[in-house]
């Protein structure tokens, strides 16, 4: 069952006019889609499962569990399990940075301002962690969504105020 399609009934509704190879293809291509789908939550479950058996070193050499690490996590409006597990996986360990700037850099949030004669000129988005920075963004963009929560208000009402690339002004703020 895909998107409420029952595999064995596509050819009910399926068109008439469509060529007899595409009437059993697709419906392959909807049971492969199930299966990819159900190895991929598999796949989480597995992560989660992992990452909340290992203890991981924050400030001062302390430490914390994973089954307490990843609800703080996923406390953070828009991250989900996922974004939480890439950040574990991405950053490891906090103490690593000795500056929330340099997270930020490694994320590749810190958007470097060029400045000519005391004006600003452009934005130009550092290098980083691409897979990292592309859930953070990610996660962002859901914010923007979100209007019945406070942060949401606030993104969306950055996105409003800029006619031009609003978005990524909101998501990069």
């Amino acid at each position: 069952m895909c998107n409420g399609i029952n595999h064995e009934s596509f050819n009910s509704i399926c068109p008439d006019d469509m060529p007899e190879y595409m009437k059993i293809l697709i419906p392959d291509l909807y049971k492969q889609y199930d299966e990819h789908v159900k190895k991929a939550k598999d796949y989480e479950k597995e992560a989660i499962k992992k990452a909340m058996s290992i203890e991981w070193v924050i400030e001062n050499n302390s430490t914390i569990l994973g089954k307490d690490l990843l609800p703080i996590l996923t406390s953070v409006p828009g991250i989900g399990n996922v974004t939480a597990l890439v950040w574990i996986a991405e950053i490891v360990t906090p103490v690593r940075f000795k500056l929330v700037k340099q997270i930020s850099a490694y994320c590749g949030c810190d958007p470097s301002l060029k400045v000519s004669a005391g004006k600003l000129t452009s934005h130009v988005k550092r290098k980083g962690n691409e897979v990292l920075h592309g859930m953070l963004l990610k996660a962002a963009s859901a914010l923007i969504q979100r209007r019945s929560e406070p942060i949401g208000k606030w993104t969306y009402s950055i996105y409003k105020r800029h006619a031009k690339g609003g978005w990524k002004k909101a998501c990069f703020y």
